[in-house]
């Protein structure tokens, strides 16, 4: 099934064009990635499809509704919560645990603080991640901190995760495909849908579906 869908999208800002006739299709439950873009592009496609731009011309529509017609109220929950934009620095908070990180994204995500033992349990279990629970961020290794980073968008059950794939580009071999794992056991089988750019797994994957925007 279909969750997004960003038709002839151009944005203007200040006279520049910062995008241009775009068009994109996400499946839930894919793992798109976008090739030949740039670092700058891809960051304004990220705060496009988070509901922080708005587009000139063209039209994005988020499991089945006009993005454009969202009020103030229902783009704060596609930030928060439905389409998390793990690239900005700002989404870990590194002077914070890892608990209250996840504890941090569960409130902002509008989810009862009843539920938040059992959710953070479970997902540091999946995530194989109690054993840091308690450490600051700013103390994390890089692994630890994309597994973290992904750890707090899954507990909020998100629709889209889009990951700067520089921070995987850190990592050595083994701890790649252990986030690879993540992504397809924990985020693609959840029918979460995530998106990577100039991304290559050292091996072939049919979970990866490369796309050049058109």
């Amino acid at each position: 099934m279909q969750l997004i869908k960003l038709n002839n999208i151009t944005v203007v800002q200040n006279g520049v064009v910062l995008l241009e006739n775009i068009n994109l299709t996400i499946e839930k439950g894919s793992w798109i990635n976008i090739t030949d873009i740039s670092s700058h592009q891809y960051l304004i496609l990220l705060k496009l499809l988070e509901g922080r731009l708005a587009p000139t011309i063209g039209e994005y529509i988020f499991d089945g509704a006009q993005v454009k017609e969202f009020s103030k109220l229902q783009r704060a929950s596609l930030r928060k919560r439905e389409a998390l934009n793990l690239a900005e620095d700002s989404f870990l908070n590194m002077e914070k645990t890892v608990i209250e990180n996840i504890r941090l994204q569960l409130k902002a995500s509008g989810i009862y603080p009843t539920k938040f033992k059992a959710i953070i349990n479970n997902i540091l279990n999946e995530l194989a991640l109690s054993h840091i629970k308690g450490n600051k961020c700013s103390n994390l290794k890089s692994n630890e901190i994309i597994q973290v980073k992904l750890a707090k968008a899954i507990a909020s059950s998100p629709k889209l995760i889009m990951l700067n794939t520089d921070l995987i580009r850190d990592i050595n071999v083994k701890e790649e495909v252990n986030i690879n794992n993540i992504i397809k056991n924990s985020i693609i089988e959840k029918d979460i849908s995530i998106l990577t750019s100039n991304y290559n797994y050292m091996e072939k994957s049919s979970l990866i579906k490369n796309i050049k925007l058109v």
